[in-house]
């Protein structure tokens, strides 16, 4: 089975980002919690395939999924990730935050 490709998962990302938020933050560490309207009908990605793509990002440690929780706990090194990324990503500050991403994944030609 292939693997969605980089583009297909960040537009995956972009539809369930309003379900995310910040349940705990300190620089390194970070848990989001998930509604479980994005887990059940959300796009159909497989924690696997989350949990790749974040850890492929540039500063990102660790990458763990709770699905039972609704929550995913990321460990990064804040020296490399900015922490006020993360707020911009959940505020949906889209056009700069998709090109951090898209840099951090290599998909950029500069």
């Amino acid at each position: 089975m292939n693997e969605p490709a980089d583009s297909d998962l960040i537009a995956a990302f972009w539809q369930i980002r309003p379900m995310l938020k910040i349940a705990h933050h300190i620089p390194g560490r970070i848990r989001l919690s998930v509604s479980l309207k994005a887990l059940t009908s959300g796009p159909k990605l497989s924690p696997g395939t989350v949990e790749t793509l974040l850890a492929r990002l540039e500063g990102i440690m660790s990458v763990r999924i709770n699905r039972a929780a609704g929550s995913a706990t990321v460990a990064y090194d804040p020296n490399t990730f900015p922490p006020d990324l993360w707020s911009k990503i959940i505020a949906g500050d889209r056009p700069e935050v998709d090109a951090e991403i898209r840099r951090r994944l290599d998909l950029t030609d500069a």
